[in-house]
């Protein structure tokens, strides 16, 4: 017969703790093999099942149930414990990635990759408890595994126009400063390209597919006025030429009031005498036709 689950001591039961924790509290090692508690990593319980695979919080808390000041939360699961968005490529990583500086706390349980770095650098605590690196030391540690084109795009996702987690000042005083270390030149060159003030990943990808191509790079989020009356920031632009280039993702389909105030906008672009280019997921893959139309444009209005 399985052990009856007593009631568990404060603050055992209000969430993830270690067994370590448990048996200071005087819980027996049977009460720890109970059924109703779920183990979410060596040496860690929860009430309940455990985290979901996907749940990237509520499986950072648990981890962090059984380590100590010595380990902090780095790499993408700093960035997505953050809210940060993350390259295509690691969207839907479970991977939990720690940073310590000295190799003889490193933790060894599956799930979970633990670096050694010369130093932390600034650490965040969020509202959690959890306490993550800073955002330019995430960068940094980033460019040692990333492309270029991803550290830009984390670049641009560290300093959103809404809600930045750092600013491009402090991303470049820290690269910078920062002594000869793997990824140092990779962070250096995305630094050139990162544009603070984007709103979403795909409008970075699509500045870049603009760039690449040999055209100006467009404007970000740029106020655009007509005769001192409002229009509105435009994704990316051209204002001289009055283009106006606009990324329609998924919620223009399932948000009516989105799209209903997106028509509008573009209207009103319209009837000042701008050009709009709309783009979708489709012109990611295959840009040609965007790009013909914004080469005609610069070469019969630049």
């Amino acid at each position: 017969m399985p052990t009856p689950l007593t009631l568990l001591p404060e603050p055992l039961a209000s969430g993830p703790f270690s067994t370590a924790a448990a048996r200071d509290q005087g819980v027996s090692a049977a009460r720890l093999r109970h059924r109703r508690l779920a183990t979410p990593f060596h040496g860690a319980r929860v009430l309940g099942p455990a985290p979901a695979p996907t749940d990237m919080q509520a499986r950072a808390l648990a981890l962090a149930s059984v380590l100590d000041r010595r380990h902090i939360f780095g790499g993408t699961t700093a960035l997505r414990l953050c809210g940060v968005d993350v390259p295509a490529r690691l969207r839907h990583e479970q991977t939990l990635h720690l940073v310590v500086v000295s190799p003889g706390a490193r933790v060894r349980r599956a799930g979970v990759t633990c670096r050694v770095v010369p130093r932390y650098g600034r650490v965040r605590t969020l509202a959690s408890g959890l306490v993550v690196t800073s955002g330019p030391t995430t960068f940094l540690h980033l460019a040692r595994d990333l492309t270029l084109e991803e550290m830009i795009e984390v670049g641009d996702a560290l300093t959103r126009r809404r809600n930045p987690v750092t600013n491009l000042e402090h991303l470049r005083a820290h690269v910078g400063g920062s002594p000869p270390c793997a990824g140092l030149r990779t962070a250096r060159q995305a630094l050139e390209l990162v544009v603070p003030g984007t709103d979403s990943m795909p409008e970075t990808t699509l500045r870049r597919i603009i760039e690449r191509a040999g055209l100006p790079r467009p404007a970000v989020n740029a106020p655009a006025y007509a005769d001192g009356a409002y229009l509105g920031r435009p994704d990316l632009s051209y204002p001289d030429l009055k283009i106006a280039i606009e990324y329609l993702g998924d919620v223009h389909r399932t948000d009516r009031r989105t799209w209903r105030i997106d028509v509008e906008r573009h209207q009103r672009f319209r009837d000042a005498g701008w050009t709009v280019h709309e783009a979708t997921g489709a012109t990611l893959v295959d840009p040609r036709s965007l790009l013909a139309r914004l080469r005609s444009a610069h070469t019969h209005l630049g």
